[in-house]
């Protein structure tokens, strides 16, 4: 059974189940998987139901229906019962009569508790239709339970009555489940839209499809034919319409979309027409443009107008189109004519004005006409549906490029550096696309530049920094001649490998006018890497104000690109929010490949860090290789803190020491952040020779490479390893070098660490303290997993002395107020004033006066001291 189709199975099967009688309609379109649907229900309810397929031959025959249904029942009663059955009279208040007589025999009958699965019950005699409309309001004491399937059902008849659901289309995960194989994501994404979401049409589209066209190296037809659901809509909706809304219909019909502005031009009352067709549903409106809103209508309208009447239509329509629509027009107007450049150039316009669909339909009527030539198009188009948040749809025009033969020398590098942007955004950058080298010596010096460039930024935002500093510096000499977009990808590249180590405030920025996602997102990445957060959190804003489109890709890149800027600044609070917004608009989705999945941010965000351990380990398996060793040991790292916190201290320490192998090429500890987790992992699991030459590495390379970070990092792991007598002068120095803007994060580690060094001597009272301490920071940076962390031996401590009262005990949350309790409970969310302001409905001075009295009944002493009290 199909995923999409779950939810309506299990309704059936809660009314099989329900202890009272009922009935439920499904509608869906013809071709939609009401059948189907059925008769998996009846084969997981074979005991207790009977599907009944009703014959449309027989709809001239009253009660035939009526007859099918009860001999279904499987009674002989019931069938001797309906052999007799007649109706006195046609009149609807008769009809009810009837029915009432029915029920009241099978009633009698004390049937066993049966499901009636009736296929098309609007094929059915209507005198049928109607008694069994009346009979499923009243079917209680029957034991019978119906659920029907339907097109459509007349509105002023009985079973317009009865309880219905909507068979949702299929979307793109259901489709794979139908398709074989190895099928192109693109193309099986263009044939679920092609197919309007029907299951019988897609079906038929990838049955009729080449196996060239599914594996995405040859153009489909686009509008796809049309089938019986196409054919079906058609009529449904035309028996509707007016002659006018239908010449307009027969327009919109001609183009993917069309300029709204042109309507006008087609008839003196188009644009009351389209006002209806709109008002309907049956076109859609979007920006400046307006288009049909069902492809299957689409399909049978332009199947159903004759050749010469078509190309009449493109002609008259070319008039009014305006310049980006006119290659189309032009097209259909004259199909022997070669269009193919016009028609590839409005393709890359459209896919940047965030009409992917529409571009791909144009570069597939280019492709059909003809490839020779094309390759280098293409690949604009694959880059600007890239930008769109279309990489599926990308690497298909990829593939349809690469496929035409031959290709010009720049025309392969421009395919090459498509083929490695989309690898890169989809996380399948562990091998490099293949470069011809006699193409790639033959092609224009600025195309290979941007082949360097492109391939030096992507190797360093792997974590691959001595490689990418190879192709950068072959650069030097020609930069000068390059054009404005190579120079971007360059200060690109050059900000990702100046990021190690680099003084942040030197790093290249991205240029005023660079509106491309991809390079705003790698300057991004730089900026975090280089800690310079405020810059890099303007960047992932210019970012999502960059976008065309609603895009389901980039809003993960946006989100992992927050997570992982807030995380590095030790505000996990803000970082957290991040997971919790993807979690509610994107359930169940990872994000982009190359960073920690969001789906285990959103369950350390949910405090699920069992789900959240299992995910991440799933995901790091291979990750080097995948990923690069960057994002792997970042990974890894997190895994590590996840295993810790679930008090797994050796296995946290086996995948530190797996990071620290990963990332031996990378020099700046402050990139993979993994030393001074690792000395500490050391010493808890009694290595505490190889936690101080540890550490002395954490020293040494921080010298090499300052940092803040690494400067604070490198003094909490002294104080780790740091010998009994030397600890409160080494965790005095460390305390001391914590400014009050550094990261709050890093703060609660060093009390943290500092409570276990106490905790391991005995001094369980300090260690309590340093706990505490440890808390409230935590709770600033907004980490309430690491808040709930206890010392070992206090842990053992508390468990000894179950009867003592817990903190909480204490607290008198009874004497708060319903209001003031509403504000505490959003503060120890991590929200700011402001938003709970916001949140409430409130001002912020109120907010303000709620906290004070708040501080004062439950006694604390800060913000994040409260936090650190109710949690």
């Amino acid at each position: 059974m199909l995923r999409c189709h779950e939810t309506v199975l299990e309704h059936i099967e809660e009314l099989s189940r329900s202890a009272h009688d009922g009935a439920l309609l499904l509608l869906g379109e013809v071709g939609s998987g009401k059948s189907s649907i059925l008769a998996v229900a009846h084969e997981r309810l074979p005991d207790t139901s009977s599907l009944v397929r009703i014959n449309s031959t027989e709809l001239g025959w009253p009660l035939s229906g009526v007859s099918a249904l009860l001999s279904a029942i499987g009674d002989a009663r019931v069938a001797e019962f309906a052999g007799r059955f007649v109706l006195r009279s046609e009149d609807p208040a008769h009809l009810a009569e009837a029915a009432g007589e029915l029920l009241a025999v099978l009633r009698g009958l004390n049937l066993p508790r049966t499901l009636l699965l009736v296929d098309d019950i609007d094929r059915m005699d209507p005198f049928s239709r109607h008694l069994i409309g009346y009979m499923a309001s009243h079917l209680a004491g029957s034991g019978l339970r119906i659920a029907a399937s339907a097109v459509e059902i007349p509105p002023d008849e009985p079973l317009a009555g009865i309880r219905m659901l909507g068979v949702p289309p299929l979307d793109d995960r259901c489709a794979e489940q139908l398709v074989p194989a190895g099928v192109d994501p693109g193309t099986l994404r263009l044939l679920t839209a092609s197919a309007g979401g029907n299951l019988g049409t897609l079906v038929s589209l990838v049955a009729g499809a080449t196996a060239a066209q599914l594996d995405g190296r040859e153009a489909l037809r686009l509008p796809a034919p049309p089938g019986p659901a196409a054919w079906a809509v058609f009529e449904r909706i035309g028996r509707n319409l007016g002659s006018h809304q239908a010449l307009v219909l027969d327009r919109l019909a001609a183009a993917p979309l069309h300029h709204r502005s042109s309507v006008a031009a087609w008839s003196s009352d188009a644009e009351d027409a389209l006002e209806e067709l709109l008002d309907a549903g049956i076109a859609r409106e979007l920006g400046a443009f307006v288009m049909l809103s069902d492809p299957l209508l689409r399909s049978a309208i332009s199947a159903a107008l004759p050749a010469r009447a078509r190309r009449t239509l493109h002609v008259e329509l070319w008039v009014s189109s305006g310049v980006l629509l006119r290659p189309w027009h032009a097209s259909g107007a004259d199909p022997a004519a070669d269009f193919r450049g016009p028609l590839l150039s409005a393709a890359a316009e459209l896919a940047s004005l965030g009409f992917p669909s529409a571009a791909v339909e144009f570069a597939d009527r280019a492709a059909r006409l003809g490839r020779a030539g094309t390759a280098g198009p293409l690949a604009t188009v694959a880059d600007r549906l890239l930008l769109a948040g279309e990489p599926e749809l990308a690497e298909r025009c990829v593939r349809i490029a690469a496929a035409a033969q031959p290709v010009e020398p720049d025309a392969h590098v421009a395919l090459a550096v498509s083929r490695l942007r989309i690898d890169h955004v989809t996380g399948r950058n562990s091998m490099l696309p293949e470069l011809d080298p006699e193409l790639a010596r033959r092609a224009d010096p600025e195309v290979r530049m941007r082949w360097t460039a492109t391939l030096a930024a992507i190797t360093a935002a792997r974590g691959e920094f001595a490689s990418a500093r190879l192709p950068l510096a072959e650069l030097t000499a020609e930069l000068p001649t390059a054009s404005d977009a190579t120079k971007s990808i360059v200060a690109a590249a050059l900000a990702l490998t100046e990021s190690e180590g680099g003084d942040p405030l030197s790093l290249p920025a991205p240029p005023s006018d660079e509106f491309d996602p991809l390079l705003l997102a790698l300057h991004a990445r730089a900026d975090i890497l280089a800690q310079d957060y405020p810059r890099a959190r303007g960047l992932i804003q210019r970012l999502g104000g960059s976008l065309v489109r609603p895009s389901g890709m980039w809003a993960g890149w946006l989100t992992s690109l927050g997570i992982d800027c807030e995380v590095r600044a030790g505000r996990y609070g803000e970082a957290l929010e991040y997971a919790r917004g993807w979690a509610l608009h994107h359930p169940g989705a990872d994000g982009p490949a190359g960073f920690v999945p969001l789906r285990v941010w959103a369950a350390i965000a949910d405090g699920d860090l069992a789900s959240a351990q299992e995910q991440l380990a799933a995901w790091s398996e291979n990750a080097a290789a995948r990923v690069g060793p960057l994002p792997a040991a970042s990974g890894l790292v997190l895994l590590a803190e996840l295993a810790s916190l679930r008090d797994d201290v050796e296995r946290a320490c086996e995948l530190l020491l797996l990071a620290d192998a990963i990332s031996s090429s990378i020099d700046d500890p402050a990139l993979t952040r993994h030393l001074a987790e690792l000395t500490e992992a050391l010493v808890a699991t009694g290595r505490v020779r190889a936690a101080e030459r540890t550490a002395g590495r954490l020293a040494e390379a921080a010298g090499r490479h300052p940092s803040r970070w690494s400067t604070l990092a490198s003094a909490r792991a002294a104080v780790a390893c740091a010998p009994a007598e030397r600890l409160p002068a080494a965790f005095l120095a460390a305390r001391t070098l914590h400014a009050a803007d550094d990261s709050l994060f890093e703060l609660g580690k060093l009390h943290a660490a500092h409570a276990r060094r106490l905790d391991a001597a005995g001094l369980h009272a300090d260690a309590e303290r340093a706990w505490t301490d440890a808390r409230i920071a935590f709770a600033g940076s907004g980490a309430r997993p690491w808040m709930r962390r206890a010392t070992p031996a206090s842990a053992a401590q508390a468990a000894a002395t179950d009867t003592a009262p817990s903190l909480s005990a204490h607290l008198p949350l009874h004497e708060l107020s319903t209001d003031e309790r509403a504000v505490a409970d959003l503060v120890v969310r991590g929200m700011q004033n402001k938003e709970i302001a916001a949140q409430l409905f409130v001002s912020v001075r109120t907010v303000e006066l709620r906290l004070t009295h708040i501080y004062r009944k439950v006694g604390a002493r800060s913000r994040s001291h409260l936090v650190a009290l109710m949690s």
